[in-house]
């Protein structure tokens, strides 16, 4: 990783040159420069990637990592060896509630004990009764904000969003979504505005 972050890995896909495919049998596979934990790669395979099927999942060689690391090392001795393709496949870390800080335009108050307020959308246990759900009044162009407790900008891969169940799904349809400055301007006025179109959205968005 660039930045030097560990990054959780559970596999890696392999391609060789064709029909070179033995010069990299039997490398070692290091993690983090840790030598002594390297790993035998084993016999590559010369399989072709179906392209029909899809490049990331055919063909190659896949090796098993199932950890969080920051680099990878193959290493042979005694003989050239080429790749034609690496692919890393691995799982995204959820960012801790206490590490965001969320805001709403509005709160709705018609219950006295506090269900509706921004931070429930990112601490609530799904599943839990009564239901809690952030949740505003209808004045005008309402939004719900989410921002980084530390001010600085993080690389973000997927944003997941889970509708309520017991009622009203269809309030959070056509959502507009925006990042950084953009938000602070008028929902339709920005050129940065990314738009969901969500018309049948029903219980969780998976």
């Amino acid at each position: 990783m660039k930045n030097g972050a560990q990054r959780y890995i559970s596999h890696i896909r392999l391609y060789n040159r064709k029909h070179y495919e033995a010069d990299l049998n039997h490398a070692t596979l290091i993690i983090d420069g840790d030598a002594a934990a390297g790993t035998d790669i084993g016999v590559i395979s010369s399989a072709e990637a179906d392209l029909a099927v899809g490049l990331f999942e055919t063909g190659g060689t896949v090796l098993t990592i199932g950890k969080k690391l920051n680099k990878v090392r193959i290493t042979k001795a005694g003989t050239p060896f080429s790749i034609c393709g690496v692919f890393f496949f691995g799982y995204m870390d959820e960012f801790p509630d206490a590490s965001l800080v969320a805001t709403q335009s509005s709160q709705y108050l018609q219950y006295s004990n506090n269900l509706h307020h921004a931070q429930v959308a990112i601490t609530n246990q799904l599943g839990k009764f009564p239901v809690e759900t952030s949740h505003t009044y209808a004045n005008g162009v309402e939004f719900w904000q989410l921002e980084f407790a530390d001010g600085q900008s993080h690389w973000v891969e997927q944003i997941r969003l889970v509708n309520r169940a017991d009622c009203c799904q269809d309030r959070v349809n056509k959502l507009y979504v925006y990042f950084d400055t953009a938000a602070d301007q008028d929902p339709y006025q920005s050129a940065q505005q990314l738009v969901l179109p969500l018309p049948s959205l029903k219980g969780r968005v998976e």
